[in-house]
């Protein structure tokens, strides 16, 4: 939160023109600049800035309001980012209310992502500028993974030694103790530190700034485990955090689409092959943490999923992770025993994105998910309904809600009352069912409507 007075100064004092300039050509129009919406795809110009206002408009797609509301759109900030961004360019301090204030913590936080930098940049000097590396860049080269996209993407190596960073962070004068608290040291003793990652590619994290928060690690030579991610640090969540989201946040927004996959090398491959807007959960399930993220860039969201009993299995999954993250999503399938990395080698750009464009509403796979696993009978089908209300509970959107509860009912054939979420009583009146009465009721009324139908 920040103070209303402080986010009047910066929007008075800030130029709409100027910071839109940054970002896009404008050309003065009578009392108005005109250009090219980022927005939307258009050849004629039909996006407006008032400078006068402080506002603009686009009448093409209709998006619009002030200075914040622009880099929100554009660089995908939330309203208090988009102020301090506004504010540190026309060097107004902007202090958040509901945070700690800056100093010694905040200090310490930009050490810590200094320190990741810098380890970064080791990792990928070993890589592209060590002997030592020789071995990880033939790995990358069998795996078809072209130099441009490795360096792209800032991969490194990280060697077999295990105490060459420790070596590196000393020679930099970084804090050993920070290394620790960022996982990328382990104390054994007193002044004896080990290396988290060794004889390993290492995939550096960004968060949607380019800022490293965290590493992958991918063993080369037979071992386990195959990947090892950065544990929780004050930088580093790993259901928080996706692969990839830096490179990709431009495409996105061109192409308003976005693909999720699961490992490192499969947005590598994507990369390679033109499909720029691919990201990945770390090689972990979906959060609704990072479908919250994600839905800041785009709407349109398809998890392509392995095409064998697991994969469909996370598909089902992945529809209450959507809801709960506020978004529905959509699930595309590849053949059995393909993954995205494979996929796309084997058969190119157009047939995956294909695959892609055929994507179903997790919300159809979903039920017919719960078909096949309850049966149409009607205890199964009594089960189904209990299921949806519970999953239609969760859908914050009652629009969203509604047009589900219809699809449920002409997927299943079960009336629609029966998967509604109950209303709470008037005025809050009335004993409400304690959770155990509420499932008996609710089964037993639904067994007696189904026989009805």
């Amino acid at each position: 939160m920040i103070a209303e007075g402080k986010i009047v100064e910066i929007r008075e004092r800030a130029s709409i023109v100027e910071v839109i300039s940054d970002h896009l050509t404008l050309k003065k129009m009578g009392r108005n600049y005109l250009g090219l919406c980022p927005f939307h795809s258009e050849k004629t110009p039909s996006f407006t800035v008032n400078e006068e206002k402080g506002i603009f408009h686009c009448f093409g797609c209709g998006v619009g309001g002030n200075v914040f509301h622009f880099l929100m759109q554009y660089e995908h900030l939330t309203f208090p980012e988009a102020v301090e961004q506004v504010g540190k360019r026309y060097g107004i301090a902007v202090e958040r209310l509901d945070r700690p204030k800056a100093g010694r913590d905040g200090e310490e936080k930009e050490s810590l992502y200094h320190l990741n930098e810098r380890a970064a940049a080791y990792f990928h000097e070993m890589l592209f500028g060590r002997p030592e590396g020789k071995r990880a860049l033939e790995y990358l080269k069998g795996r078809g993974v072209e130099e441009r996209v490795a360096r792209n993407f800032y991969l490194g190596y990280a060697p077999q030694s295990g105490q060459g960073l420790v070596a590196f962070l000393k020679k930099e004068g970084l804090s050993l103790k920070h290394a620790v608290r960022l996982g990328l040291l382990s104390e054994r003793g007193p002044q004896h530190y080990g290396e988290k990652f060794f004889d390993r590619i290492i995939f550096p994290i960004a968060n949607a700034a380019g800022k490293v928060v965290g590493f992958g690690g991918r063993v080369i030579a037979q071992g386990l485990p195959k990947y090892l991610n950065s544990a929780e640090t004050p930088l580093f969540r790993k259901g928080a955090n996706l692969y990839g989201l830096f490179q990709a946040k431009e495409a996105i927004r061109e192409v308003d689409r976005l693909v999720v996959v699961e490992g490192y090398l499969d947005v590598l491959a994507l990369f390679q092959f033109g499909i720029s807007y691919a990201v990945a959960t770390l090689g972990t399930a979906l959060t609704p943490d990072q479908v919250r993220i994600l839905g800041r860039y785009t709407k349109n969201i398809v998890a392509l999923f392995d095409g064998d009993e697991a994969g469909r299995k996370a598909a089902a999954r992945s529809f209450e992770i959507f809801i709960e993250g506020g978004l529905l999503g959509r699930a595309a399938f590849l053949p059995q025993g393909e993954d995205p990395d494979t996929y796309v080698r084997s058969r190119g750009r157009e047939v995956l994105e294909t695959v892609v464009d055929q994507a179903i509403p997790l919300a159809d796979y979903s039920f017919t998910w719960l078909e096949e696993k309850y049966g149409k009978s009607i205890e199964g089908k009594s089960e189904i309904a209990q299921e949806i209300r519970r999953l239609l509970a969760k859908v914050r959107n009652p629009f969203e809600m509604d047009l589900l509860a219809r699809r449920a009912v002409d997927s299943l054939g079960i009336r629609e009352e029966l998967l509604r979420p109950p209303s709470p009583a008037p005025g809050g009146q009335g004993r409400s069912l304690r959770p155990e009465e509420s499932s008996k009721a609710t089964a037993t009324q639904g067994q007696e409507d189904l026989v009805e139908r």
